[in-house]
């Protein structure tokens, strides 16, 4: 039997899952309580389920129910879609995931598979405002706290899932 060689196969997912268990059981410096004592000032709610809405929420009024995913990305020329003291209010109430780049997508689609509701993304959780950086000083100085499960890009173009079977 031929092993899938898509990063989006059932294999792969069954196989990335394993690998992670195997590195937060046998390392201690990678174990992640289900229920971390500490959450970052700000998390994006993905739901549970791909047509749900994201949501920015407050960890301090709404208090998440297991852990977390931080993702880490470069910028690059890209225009991203950040938290501004203008666009809370409706990344607060909810935006749809289609709308976000790509990175996100993905992002959040590797957090349900995992099993996580909440990713931290610094664009859509750290207050971005160019006049204003006083939410950027307090939560940068809790990043090393919000490290988690990190996934991570190093490509300045989007990365993929790739979903197809290479021959």
């Amino acid at each position: 039997m031929k092993t899938s060689v898509s990063t989006g196969s059932s294999e792969s997912w069954v196989m990335a899952s394993e690998w992670l268990q195997k590195c937060i059981s046998e390392h201690s410096e990678c174990f992640v309580p289900e229920e971390p004592s500490w959450y970052p000032t700000r998390l994006l709610d993905i739901g549970s389920s791909p047509g749900d809405v994201v949501k920015v929420i407050t960890t301090a009024n709404i208090q998440p129910k297991g852990g977390y995913v931080t993702l880490g990305h470069r910028w690059g020329d890209a225009v991203v879609i950040k938290l501004t003291k203008s666009s809370a209010p409706n990344l607060r109430s909810g935006v749809s995931l289609s709308t976000l780049p790509l990175t996100f997508q993905q992002a959040a689609e590797v957090a349900r598979r995992l099993q996580k509701r909440y990713i931290w993304i610094d664009s859509l959780c750290i207050f971005q405002d160019e006049d204003d950086k006083s939410d950027w000083f307090k939560e940068a100085a809790l990043m090393t706290r919000s490290i988690r499960i990190p996934l991570s890009t190093s490509q300045q173009q989007e990365p993929r899932i790739r979903h197809k079977e290479s021959s």
